[in-house]
C-alpha cells in the first residue's frame, strides 16, 4: 500500500478527537495515492461537509492538476455516503 504521509498539524495528532483528516501516499519515491478518512460519527452529525487540503511546496509532477478540498455528503435515508476530492488546480 505504500507511506502514508501525516499533517502534524490536524487536531487528531495534538490532543483532539478524531473527526477526519487527508493523507497523502507514495510508493517507492513517488505519491500514487491521496486518502479521506473521515469518523463515522462525524458523518452522522454533519452530514455533509468540505476541507481544504493543504497543498505541498513540491509537486512530482509539474502540469499536472491536483485537488484543493475534499469532502463528503451522507444521506442516511438513502444509505449514501459520497467522498469527493475537488477543485482542481494545474501546479
Amino acid at each position: 500500500m505504500g507511506v502514508h504521509w501525516i499533517d502534524p498539524s490536524e487536531p487528531v495528532f495534538n490532543g483532539q478527537p478524531f473527526t477526519k483528516t487527508f493523507i497523502y501516499g507514495s510508493y517507492d519515491g513517488e505519491v500514487n495515492f491521496l486518502e479521506t478518512i473521515i469518523d463515522k460519527t462525524c458523518i452522522e452529525q454533519f452530514k455533509s461537509g468540505s476541507k481544504p487540503i493543504k497543498q505541498p511546496a513540491k509537486y512530482p509532477a509539474p502540469g499536472k492538476f491536483y485537488p484543493t478540498h475534499y469532502g463528503f455528503d451522507y444521506q442516511p435515508s438513502a444509505k449514501i455516503l459520497r467522498l469527493s476530492l475537488g477543485t482542481f488546480v494545474q501546479k
